[in-house]
């Protein structure tokens, strides 16, 4: 029975010295069978005693390597994880060795299993030590990383070019010229003008962004001609000032600068030329331009353009903006709603619907309220709702909305009662005025037949009046074609000008005023496709 005893023992140790080894994505774990031995009459639990303390260490240490092993480091960061990876698996022999000796007879505490333990303890000490190290590199390059752009945009601020020094000439002359024939409201004014359009030539470009800026606080029509000047400069930051001043003090020479700059590399560029297109064009030049910018890399570049096009109410960027309410960025979201509202088109009813599911509380608030203010309805939704009820609220209002979609459309198309068309007074009074001068015509031949049936020649008095009769006929008759050739023109050109598509292609504020011609009661509430349908209906 001893001698089975003693087999069962050695055959468990043999079994639990051999570790299971598993290294998969930098972690390692070692697992080892709990050997169970009476010495004694005492019974000792190896792992209980020896591994519990960096069982649990072990898996830490390795997953620190394992986030640190995912960033691709100097060749100074390589070197360090190769020699953690060589500690790494030191740690997995030594565990192997540590199973190995716990299949012995002797005593599990012996001096060689504590050797081992420390050696596992010192190589994890190693290993904490160079993934700190690692980490400490990274911020170190990290810093680096952000001190080279800020030079780079510094540098690019202070960059003088060799062109620059007739851009100096240029902005010296007109300023030469607008002191000679300006007029100022004051000798102060002058000075001051004179002292700031002179630091658009300092070296520094910090102090030219800071003159142009200056410039346009004056708010006076002559400080144009140098800022136009200092353009030819071509530094993004300094543009991008020019701009707002030229805008600020309403010069139209804006619109040519804001156009070429409209894509410049630089986003706050991007901004100032799209505001002052906005400000100073007309909608259906800066349409393109505002609409094009939606696809901006730059989020606040998108959030700009989507505010301009739903403060100028331009329904051509309604596909845009409601692609918009897909965007990554909250503020431009949010944006793209607030324009929906003001637009009021009904394709944008049910994109806005599907952002009452939107993560933000605050956007999907919005979204209700432009939802009221296109409908025109009082619609009950929680928009506090989470989850499945969320979702079910959502749908349920999407089939409330089809279903008052498809009744006004029913309403559009249901054929009106068939009237006959009614023949102007205008027609009728020339078609009377003809029958009554043939009748006279006849009448005066019938007389003369019966009074003189035999005389072949006629008086000259009668012949000049029957001519004068039969010449006002025809002219009465070349009277009438004309007039009606007239009507048939402007019928077709009404048609033409009256279509569904040609009304489509017109703004807003065109259709309501086509509307009040028509005696047709509107307003700015009417959304496009409203006015469209009334227009067609009248």
């Amino acid at each position: 029975m001893q001698e089975g005893t003693e087999t069962t023992v050695k055959a468990t140790g043999i079994l639990g010295g051999i570790a299971t080894v598993l290294n998969f994505g930098g972690r390692t774990i070692v697992k080892t069978y709990d050997i169970v031995t009476e010495i004694g009459g005492k019974t000792f639990s190896f792992i209980g005693k020896t591994a519990s303390s960096i069982g649990s260490a072990v898996p830490n240490v390795f997953e620190g390597v394992k986030n640190t092993f995912s960033k691709i480091g100097s060749t100074k960061t390589r070197e360090l994880k190769e020699k953690i990876t060589e500690y790494e698996e030191k740690i997995k022999k030594l565990y192997y060795e540590i199973g190995k000796e716990s299949s012995s007879e002797q005593k599990l505490e012996s001096e060689k299993i504590n050797e081992l333990i420390a050696k596992v303890r010192e190589y994890e000490q190693e290993i904490e030590r160079l993934n700190q190290q690692i980490q400490e590199m990274a911020e170190i390059e990290k810093l680096k990383a952000e001190e080279a752009k800020k030079e780079k945009e510094k540098a690019v601020k202070k960059k003088i070019k060799p062109s620059d020094e007739q851009t100096i000439n240029a902005i010296k002359s007109a300023l030469d010229n607008t002191l000679k024939q300006a007029s100022f409201d004051s000798e102060s004014q002058r000075e001051i003008f004179k002292k700031i359009a002179s630091d658009l030539c300092d070296e520094e470009m910090e102090v030219r962004i800071l003159a142009s800026a200056e410039l346009g606080k004056m708010g006076i029509p002559v400080v144009a001609d140098v800022l136009i000047e200092a353009v030819k400069f071509e530094n993004p930051y300094l543009i991008a000032e020019i701009i707002n001043s030229l805008t600020n003090i309403g010069d139209a020479r804006v619109l040519g600068i804001c156009k070429d700059n409209v894509k410049s590399p630089n986003h706050r560029c991007r901004i100032s030329s799209l505001r002052g297109l906005y400000k100073m064009g007309t909608d259906e030049d800066i349409a393109p331009h505002l609409i094009e910018a939606l696809n901006d890399e730059h989020p606040e570049v998108r959030r700009t353009a989507i505010t301009f096009l739903g403060w100028k109410d331009i329904a051509d960027a309604v596909p845009g903006l409601i692609q918009s309410l897909q965007d990554k960025d909250d503020s431009v979201r949010k944006s793209a709603v607030t324009a929906l509202a003001n637009i009021k088109d009904d394709s944008s009813v049910l994109p806005l619907m599907r952002v009452l599911g939107d993560d933000n509380l605050d956007i999907r608030k919005k979204a209700y309220d432009a939802l009221v203010s296109i409908t025109g309805e009082s619609i009950d939704f929680d928009i506090n709702l989470k989850g499945k009820a969320l979702n079910e609220a959502i749908e349920s209002l999407k089939d409330w909305w089809q279903k008052e979609r498809i009744a006004k459309i029913n309403e559009v198309i249901s054929p009106e009662p068939f009237k006959e068309p009614e023949t102007s007074t205008e027609q009728i009074t020339v078609q009377e005025q003809v029958t009554i001068q043939e009748e006279t015509v006849k009448e005066v031949i019938q007389e003369e037949t019966v009074q003189e049936p035999y005389v072949v020649e006629t008086a000259p008095e009668e012949t000049v009046q029957a001519n004068v009769v039969t010449d006002e006929v025809t002219s009465i008759e070349q009277s009438t074609d004309t007039r009606q050739d007239e009507v048939a023109d402007n019928a077709s050109a009404f048609d033409a000008e009256w279509t569904e598509e040609a009304l489509k292609k017109k703004l807003k504020t065109d259709l309501i005023n086509m509307c009040k011609s028509k005696g047709i009661e509107c307003d700015e509430s009417y959304t496009k496709a409203e006015l469209i349908s009334l227009l067609l209906k009248g």
